[in-house]
């Protein structure tokens, strides 16, 4: 790609999404498995330096490179965190709200 992009939808809707030469961005997806019997297993930072290495030998173009792998569990721990800064702060202001936030659902 020519850029990093923000979801793995753009880099699936084109196909490629532009010509190899033009190039000066390398995207990783979902690099190494979640399942629990490789937990602790650190096979995606093996698995993507070795790709790094063999991108930049083959297309020394390529400068940038990012991973839009899910990562488990994040979107219930930035939840939990969010929810606590909530709480926090109405105290913080005085105001309670029996409401949940409306920042995310």
């Amino acid at each position: 790609m020519k850029i990093v992009a923000q979801t793995i939808q753009e880099v699936l809707w084109d196909n490629p999404p532009i010509p190899e030469n033009q190039a000066t961005c390398a995207l990783f997806y979902s690099i190494s498995s979640t399942q629990p019997g490789l937990a602790g297993i650190n096979l995606g930072k093996f698995l993507i330096k070795r790709v790094i290495t063999l991108v930049k030998k083959d297309m020394p173009h390529v400068s940038k490179f990012a991973t839009l792998s899910p990562i488990p569990g994040f979107m219930q721990w930035l939840i939990s965190k969010l929810s606590s800064q909530s709480r926090f702060a109405e105290d913080e202001r005085g105001t309670q709200s029996n409401s949940p936030s409306s920042t995310f659902s």
